[in-house]
């Protein structure tokens, strides 16, 4: 059988700015609270039961606490690929290829039914800060057009970062599912 060109296109773009993470993590693997595990069952359970209705979820807590098995055991139960997103091959520093790169990015994720997850993402959902010059007016536009793309994403999006309270406000409001790792 041949395979779909659509899709091996939609692959190579998401490799361009993710890195594709193997789902080898179970269930048994993970140790986490029954509160934990009921969260990400939930969320297994909505993004089965209705899916191309997108689903944004925050793994919160320090590095080494599970947040990245966790994402591996979600994609594995869904059956869909996990990707990394290397906000440094998605962010330039030239006009409008921001916003460029997230399109064909969330294109293609959503070609390839992947779940994407945002690693270390206080850097790019952190706190915004008064527009003091044209370098904060930019960076607050950038950050901006990330959160719309995240917003109109119809795939499982995974937001992981050491503390809730280092996110923006405005953008924790809209994540559905709110796990806290310890």
């Amino acid at each position: 059988m041949k395979p779909d060109p659509k899709l091996v296109k939609s692959r190579l773009s998401l490799a361009s700015f993710a890195r594709r993470i193997p789902a080898r993590a179970t269930w048994q693997k993970l140790a986490l609270s029954p509160k934990q595990l009921a969260a990400l069952r939930q969320i297994v359970d909505q993004a089965s039961q209705s899916p191309g209705v997108g689903r944004r979820a925050l793994l919160a807590g320090p590095a080494g606490n599970h947040k990245t098995m966790a994402a591996q055991v979600l994609a594995r139960e869904l059956q869909h690929p996990l990707y990394r997103i290397d906000l440094t091959s998605v962010v330039s520093k030239y006009i409008g290829q921001t916003e460029k790169n997230l399109k064909v990015l969330f294109a293609a994720a959503e070609t390839a039914s992947a779940i994407l997850m945002f690693d270390e993402a206080d850097a790019i959902f952190g706190k915004r800060t008064q527009v003091r010059d044209a370098h904060d007016r930019y960076a607050k536009r950038e950050i901006s057009c990330v959160q719309a793309a995240v917003n109109s994403y119809n795939g499982l999006l995974l937001v992981a970062a050491s503390q809730k309270s280092n996110l923006d406000p405005a953008f924790t409001r809209r994540l559905r599912h709110l796990i806290v790792f310890s």
